[in-house]
């Protein structure tokens, strides 16, 4: 990945809008993210294999070392009781006056069946579910601070938390049909302007004429976060070759390109495999996902 990508990265891991609304103060506002000004920089990274949690992580470690108003006091401050442990502190930082415990996620979800319903959106993993990373975030990892075994580690750090927030950013992948009327259902707590994609199931692609014309990339991990700009030609490819390379994949993350060899859209294709193990996740998803293939 080029040091443009890095650069923009950094950029879209604080500017993107955030997946959650205002639930109480630990979720920050859209605004809170716009506010900052983030330099453009970056550099090559020297692990690509690194897992995506942890390269955003990184990311936003590059900003806060740049940015004067924050500091980073520890990162990834673990809690252990006897043999256990118990958990981590993501980051905990100091903005300005004040010293924050963030619990930070990039996460992205497909929608299927009743997409109001938090249980229907599903990971490329389908074990990674909305539903129970909010309950993660919620319940476990922002909570950290009020255990017993927590307080002495901070205690013993010399940190005193003032605030807490939830860095939780994104996509949600909408139905393909959906998608192109721009017809976007999604439960209550979800930022009305979240970063949105499509999926379309992998036997689905013949029946959109429109993509039968169209250019795309196949997206690598690092690639999932900012819009991509200035495609390398050669990165690019066919309708008829994305539908052969992607017909064994479990789940394909792709982007369609303009004729500026920069990001339209993108999306998911998906496999019958990841549609069977979505379902197994909640049995209302078989039905609705039925009456999915028959919409407009």
């Amino acid at each position: 990945m080029n040091r443009n990508q890095e650069e923009n990265n950094i950029v879209w891991a604080v500017k993107s809008p955030p997946l959650i609304s205002s639930k109480d103060s630990i979720w920050p506002e859209a605004d809170w993210f716009r506010d900052w000004e983030v330099k453009a920089f970056g550099s090559e990274s020297s692990n690509p294999n690194q897992k995506l949690g942890l390269y955003f992580e990184k990311t936003l470690h590059d900003w806060i070392e740049q940015e004067p108003k924050l500091a980073l006091l520890a990162r990834n401050l673990a809690v252990r009781s006897k043999a256990r442990t118990l958990g981590e502190f993501d980051l905990i930082v100091r903005n300005e006056s004040l010293i924050e415990h963030w619990e930070i996620a990039v996460k992205f979800f497909l929608g299927i069946g009743n997409r109001k319903n938090v249980n229907h959106w599903i990971g490329p993993n389908p074990q990674d579910t909305l539903e129970r990373k909010l309950d993660s975030l919620e319940n476990r990892q922002i909570t950290l601070g009020d255990t017993p075994d927590a307080k002495r580690i901070l205690e013993q750090n010399d940190i005193k938390i003032d605030s807490r927030r939830i860095i939780f950013k994104g996509r949600l992948f909408h139905l393909y049909k959906m998608f192109k009327m721009s017809r976007f259902e999604f439960p209550k707590d979800i930022n009305l302007s979240h970063e949105k994609g499509w999926w379309l199931r992998w036997e689905e692609l013949d029946s959109h004429k429109e993509l039968k014309h169209s250019s795309f990339k196949l997206l690598k991990k690092r690639e999932w976060l900012a819009q991509l700009k200035n495609i390398d030609s050669k990165e690019m490819i066919s309708f008829y070759e994305l539908k052969d390379r992607c017909a064994s994949i479990f789940t394909s993350h792709v982007a369609i390109i303009n004729g500026a060899r920069n990001e339209l859209s993108r999306g998911f294709v998906v496999s019958k495999d990841w549609e069977a193990q979505a379902s197994s996740i909640c049995p209302e998803i078989a039905a609705d996902a039925a009456y999915d293939k028959d919409l407009g």
